[in-house]
């Protein structure tokens, strides 16, 4: 129906393909800007004529539309398509049933492209091994010695030429492009796959393995962690999984229903960014949780903030109260850890105790301590 629809407003000439899901392109010879963006118009009305009988309502669709100049001969096919994705949530954000015209000289246009190239590239990466798994040490806050309480597991993405690539650079592409439970599970299967026999032989070491909100809504996420699990031979008990605050509230029933299966089976769960909402609080009535890891944001001045150190000292009361364990974050200097130390804080993570490094060199460098 819609692809019909959309023939209907274009030129004879032009060609029209479907490219995956709700994306399509058309080639449209054009001599101005102009006449380019009276077709886009032109494809809009048409499309927003449609009417689609959905569960016995009637349903209205609409459209956004990125155009794309192919005035240079060396562009590439998916250099060519990327322009017009650009340019497509670009008109997104100004309102959608829009039409936007890439401009490589804005800031958005250069900004969305990027971000188009850093999701593209996510999917090259995993395909020829330059996702790679690292590792970062939490410890117990009275005992700042190499004791291990659990490692934390990061991600790295490397270029073809070896510059390693901070999670800070691809994580939000791969959040707007839905990629984040390709990732996830990646990240989950290969850990285990590769470290789960060694993991098992090292006393008191568990990891934290970070689930996004796309993992967390995918309904057989339990069933996958269950079969890797039975595959590696890890325990549960050995695993921790960390959500954010966010993931929780905005997939509150899915989320619920894992981290009841979860702990069932004998992993832990941790709340993650703990602090950040306006409800914080809130979500421990209505999530059984194991730690709580306060937001970074809360621990990097907390020596120059009483405010600070008030809400750390809330969270702290509030998590002896309920039995569980509080993790402190982005802990860089030693008179946070003082502070934290005198306000109960059982934990902390931070560039004061470790930075983080390449799981394999992690390993082993604690198998050799032992």
């Amino acid at each position: 129906m819609a692809t019909s629809s959309m023939k209907n407003a274009l030129p004879n000439e032009a060609i029209l393909g479907r490219l995956g899901g709700d994306e399509f392109a058309a080639l449209i010879p054009i001599s101005d800007f102009e006449y380019a963006e009276q077709v886009a118009a032109q494809l809009i009305g048409e499309i927003r004529e449609i009417r689609l009988d959905w569960g016995g309502k009637i349903q209205e669709i609409g459209a956004s539309i990125g155009i794309a100049v192919l005035d240079d001969t060396e562009l590439t096919l998916s250099e060519i398509i990327a322009r017009a994705d650009a340019a497509c949530y670009a008109a997104k954000a100004e309102g959608r049933n829009r039409t936007a015209i890439y401009d490589p000289d804005t800031g958005a246009a250069r900004q969305n492209l990027a971000s188009i190239q850093a999701a593209s590239g996510i999917l090259e990466a995993l395909s020829a091994g330059r996702l790679e798994v690292y590792g970062q040490q939490i410890r117990e806050i009275s005992d700042t010695t190499d004791h291990v309480v659990y490692i934390e597991i990061l991600s790295r993405m490397t270029t073809n030429d070896g510059t390693v690539i901070l999670p800070s650079e691809f994580i939000p592409a791969a959040e707007r492009f839905g990629l984040m439970g390709v990732i996830d599970r990646w990240i989950i299967q290969h850990t285990l796959e590769t470290y789960g026999h060694r993991l098992m032989t090292m006393d008191n070491v568990s990891i934290a393995i970070n689930l996004s909100a796309n993992t967390i809504s995918d309904p057989t996420l339990w069933s996958f962690l269950q079969s890797i699990m039975e595959q590696t031979n890890v325990a549960p008990s050995r695993l921790i999984f960390e959500i954010t605050e966010t993931t929780a509230v905005n997939n509150y029933e899915v989320a619920e229903q894992f981290v009841r299966k979860a702990r069932a089976a004998g992993c832990r769960i941790s709340l993650d960014d703990f602090g950040a909402g306006l409800s914080s609080f809130g979500y421990l009535h209505h999530f059984n949780v194991d730690s709580i890891k306060i937001d970074g944001a809360f621990i990097e001045k907390l020596s120059n903030s009483r405010l600070n150190q008030a809400v750390v000292a809330s969270i702290g009361g509030v998590a002896r109260e309920l039995g569980v364990d509080v993790v402190a974050e982005h802990i860089e200097d030693a008179d946070a850890v003082t502070i934290l130390r005198s306000l109960g804080i059982g934990f902390g993570q931070g560039f004061l105790f470790h930075r983080p490094q390449p799981l394999e060199i992690l390993l082993h460098d604690l198998g050799a301590r032992d």
